[in-house]
């Protein structure tokens, strides 16, 4: 097919990519590398901490690796900036796929159109290209990896499929869950999820044997993790990947009133074991209270005022109150549906539990930074909105454009 006649055919995706290249081309250039940020100089060292054959105590190996690759190509001078633009290549690759995901699910041609422009080129997500932290990727990356889902749980096939077809599926979906989970922790909540979603999938006549393909790239996900942590376990005592969550865990705590006397702790000078031990003891010694400070937090994120709002490190945020309140109306107006066609909205459900996994995760074992961490959830939040947009009719929900 010649260029002219495949934009003529992809023209909406043609003018999404136009305006997303020269607002990316704007930001590279004008804004360049945003690198104030704490977190950049332990992803940067921890590089050389892999390269000596151990394991970093902070950081699991994806985005040093993506720093220390940069370095390697580019050198010390320019290697922030390649990884700048790498970061931007990933972002403006990942529309593609946000736009394909929204028309598999059934969302109405131009409503994609809008949808998919607000996500490219909207100062929300894009700006985070330019920073020297994890978000940008694990954005893209997330955009990717739910493509791949929705193929593997849309395909209603009742044969078995090819090698071929498993490993043009299958096999994307494994390695992007895999560089996700070694990108950002985090992204555990994963693994329960999907195991969910693909084991009550296999269980159907039609389309099993894709789901039992997703289910078993989620599985050696699974076992990737488990000898990464056992190997942290050799190395520091933890059965973990990383030491920041028991950092997180007393900076809560702090917040929360939880720790007595944090002056003379003496927590940051502990090993990994240790830390992990000292909270522990935090909790066992504070069980009510632990949990009611859990609770608080839930209602600390949520802030109903404007919908998006310039906080921190200079980007917008969005109010964490109004997504608990979009998700709450959609599972309402979702089960009605399911139950009125008597059919289950796979890929509506499965979106639905990634952000509640997600905002869950953030709140009890972030510090204080639910809207950051959230970021991920961001798109899939957007094509939700797009399917409850996207009625054939405003007579009956039945219309609306669940999958």
């Amino acid at each position: 097919m010649k260029a002219n006649e495949f934009i003529k055919k992809n023209r909406r995706l043609a003018i999404i990519y136009s305006l997303a290249i020269v607002e990316s081309v704007f930001l590279i250039v004008f804004r360049g590398v945003f690198s104030n940020n704490p977190d950049a100089p332990s992803y940067i060292s921890a590089f050389d901490v892999f390269m000596g054959g151990q394991l970093d105590s902070y950081r699991t190996p994806v985005y040093p690796f993506v720093l220390g690759t940069m370095k390697l190509l580019v050198g010390e001078s320019a290697f922030l900036m390649a990884t700048v633009v790498f970061q931007h290549l990933m972002f403006l690759l990942s529309i593609w796929f946000f736009y394909q995901t929204a028309l598999r699910m059934k969302i109405s041609p131009r409503l994609t159109f809008w949808m998919t422009l607000f996500y490219g080129c909207f100062p929300y997500l894009n700006v985070w290209a330019n920073r020297i932290i994890t978000e940008s990727l694990a954005i893209s990356w997330s955009v990717i990896l739910i493509y791949f889902c929705t193929v593997l749980l849309t395909n209603e096939k009742t044969d078995k499929p090819s090698w071929k077809e498993t490993i043009r599926y299958g096999g994307p979906f494994c390695v992007i869950f895999i560089l996700l989970l070694f990108h950002r922790p985090i992204f555990i909540y994963l693994i329960p999820v999907f195991l969910l979603v693909f084991g009550l999938k296999a269980t159907m006549k039609s389309g099993r044997h894709f789901a039992f393909s997703g289910m078993t790239a989620t599985i050696l996900t699974m076992l990737c993790l488990l000898l990464y942590m056992n190997e942290f376990r050799r190395e520091y005592g933890v059965f973990s990947t990383s030491e920041v969550s028991s950092n997180n865990n007393y900076a809560n705590a702090m917040i929360d009133g939880l720790i007595d006397n944090p002056d003379s702790s003496g927590f940051w000078g502990m090993n990994p074991r240790e830390k992990k031990e000292y909270m522990e003891g935090v909790y066992k010694s504070h069980p009510k209270e632990t949990i009611i400070a859990i609770f608080h937090r839930f209602f600390r994120a949520a802030d109903f005022q404007l919908l998006f709002y310039r906080g921190t490190q200079d980007h917008l945020w969005i109010n964490v109150g109004w997504i608990y309140l979009f998700l709450l109306i959609y599972i309402m107006v979702l089960v009605p549906w399911m139950i009125r066609r008597k059919t289950f909205a796979w890929i509506s459900i499965t979106l639905w539990i990634l952000c509640v996994s997600n905002i869950i995760v953030a709140v009890i074992g972030a510090n204080d930074e639910y809207n950051r961490l959230i970021l991920p959830s961001m798109p899939f939040v957007l094509l939700m909105l797009g399917q409850v947009m996207s009625p054939v009719t405003k007579e009956s929900i039945d219309k609306i454009a669940f999958r």
